[in-house]
Parts: C-alpha cells; structure tokens; sequence
C-alpha cells in the first residue's frame, strides 16, 4: 500500500482531514498543487456545462430517434463490437457522436466505449457479486446498505469527473460506499491508467484522493469527503499477489471484499503492452484488468461508418 493511501487513511474523518488531504498532495510534488490550480477553472466551465449538454440531448431527440433506424444495419456490419448492445445504449453512442464538435477521433473513441462497457457480461457479474458483498456486509446492522447502483457521471467535489463508472450503494447514514472504480481507456491515453499527465500517479490512485479530499457529487447529491467509503483491497486480502489481474470470479470478489473495500477495474484495449501492464504496480493498488472484446482496427471502422452515416443524415 502506498504511503499516500496510508496518509489519507490515517487522516479520514478526523479533525486533521483538510491538513492531511493537502499533505498527501505534497508527497507527489509541488506538480499535483499546480494541477490542482489549473484546473479549477476548466472543473467549474464543465459543472456548469452539465444542463446545456442535457438540453441539448432533448433538442436533438428527433434526429437520434431516427438514427436509431442504423441499429440493424450497423449490428450486422459490426456484430463483435454491438452484440449484446442494447438499443438504449446504441442511442447513446448516437448521442455522443452527435455531440462530438470539435472532439477528437481519440476522445470520442472514449466516450463511446465506455458506453460499450456496459453491456459487457462481466461487468453484470461483478455489479452482482458486489450486491452479494453488501448484503453481507448489511447482516447484523439495523439499519442495512441500500442495493448496489451502476453509477457515471460522477464527479468530486470540486466538480471534476471522477471515473467511468462506479459501483456504490448508499446507507441511511448518509455514507456512500464505492465498491469499485472503473476506468476506460482507449489506447491514445492507456498510460492514464500508470501516469497521469504530468502527475506521478495513476488515474486509479488519483480517483482515491480526490474522493477522499472533495467528496464526492452522484445523481447531483454531494457527499462530503467523511462520508466517502473508499479503500483500496489491501495486500493480505487481495485475490492474487500481483499487481495486475485478469477480470475476477465471483468467488474471489467475495474473499477479498471482506471489508469495507473498494476494487479498481480499468478496461483497456488488446493492443495494451505488458509493459504498461506492470508499471500500474508501483500504484500501490491492485488493477483488474479487462480487455476490449475486439481489436483497434475494428472498432475505428465503426466510428468512421457511424459519423459518416450521421453526417449524411445532418446535411
């Protein structure tokens, strides 16, 4: 476990909280006190984006009800990459294409593969097997965990974008449990998931102190850094001892989740290198890594095709 997450640990919920959050920062560098300043204001210019974007989603309804009418087409064309895919979700991916403006072929590949990852069987199993975490978690309280969500769009307190999806469920406390993180990378900015930008740590690791720093805003309800449930599996009770591992069985999930943990997930394409597979070791957390069920090549033939097929209906 990494000193950092000893740190923040140590301070969590006391009356040293803010001293320790701001001394965590300092043992990455002066780089993580700069990153915080620069961006501030880009957080606040995307919090305030949120009901534009949402608006302009109902405006464009029409449009994406009759791209809808491409699902056919496009799932027989692509099936490795819609099979299972809903047609709410394809709507979605619409949805995210149309908005792309001036977003790059990279970072919508992003959106919309996270929107792919959930329709992935074994993230079904994983929300299932956590549900079963808490339950048992909830056996002698008198007052029990609120079933598990499949949650994204969340943010910290600071209105900044905190994962792709999270697993969380929620006590009458007021508390928020995350019971796991999940991170999606394309392969432009796979190295996310080891370094972040100019900051010496992984977008998992950075995901942990900002929740515990900020707090943490799910469906527009702001939980306060006290009431974030957010460790990382420690070593004696990890599923494996190694860094990185494949996606874990049902059974595994519930021998390591013997407390109140949290597990780390990021979903990257095949052409990942082992490489950057074991630098995710010196995180101090352990990643579970799942692989796109197909190819680079693949899947930027179905974006193209989809813009292509969406611009034409735009003329």
């Amino acid at each position: 476990m990494s000193k950092v997450v000893s740190l923040i640990r140590l301070g969590h919920g006391t009356k040293f909280a803010k001293k320790v959050k701001w001394l965590s920062l300092q043992i990455f560098g002066k780089e993580v006190a700069r990153y915080e300043i620069r961006a501030a204001p880009r957080a606040l210019a995307a919090a305030g984006m949120r009901d534009l974007e949402r608006l302009v989603k109902v405006i464009t309804g029409a449009v994406v009800s009759e791209a809808l009418k491409l699902y056919d087409r496009f799932l027989s064309r692509f099936p490795t990459i819609l099979t299972g895919v809903e047609r709410a979700t394809f709507a979605d991916i619409v949805a995210q294409a149309m908005g792309r403006g001036e977003m790059s072929p990279q970072s919508l590949r992003g959106l919309i593969v996270e929107r792919l990852a959930r329709s992935l069987p074994e993230l079904e199993d994983m929300v299932k097997a956590l549900d079963r975490v808490r339950l048992r978690a909830s056996e002698k309280l008198a007052k029990k965990w609120g079933k598990v969500q499949l949650v994204g769009g969340v943010a910290d307190g600071q209105g900044k974008q905190l994962g792709d999806l999270l697993v969380v469920s929620v006590h009458p406390d007021g508390r928020v449990w995350v019971l796991a993180v999940f991170e999606s990378k394309s392969i432009s900015n796979i190295d996310d998931l080891t370094r972040l930008k100019d900051l010496p740590v992984g977008q998992h690791l950075w995901d942990y102190v900002r929740a515990k720093g900020h707090g943490l805003i799910i469906d527009g309800r702001r939980f306060a850094p006290e009431k974030v449930v957010l460790e990382p599996v420690p070593f004696r009770a990890r599923a494996g001892t190694t860094a990185v591992v494949g996606a874990k069985s049902t059974a595994d999930r519930l021998a390591e989740m013997s407390g109140y943990y949290t597990q780390f997930i990021g979903f990257a394409p095949k052409e990942m290198s082992n490489n950057q597979a074991l630098r995710i070791a010196a995180q101090g957390i352990q990643l579970e890594l799942w692989r796109w069920p197909f190819d680079l090549n693949e899947y930027d033939k179905f974006q193209k095709a989809l813009i292509d097929a969406l611009d034409a209906k735009l003329k």
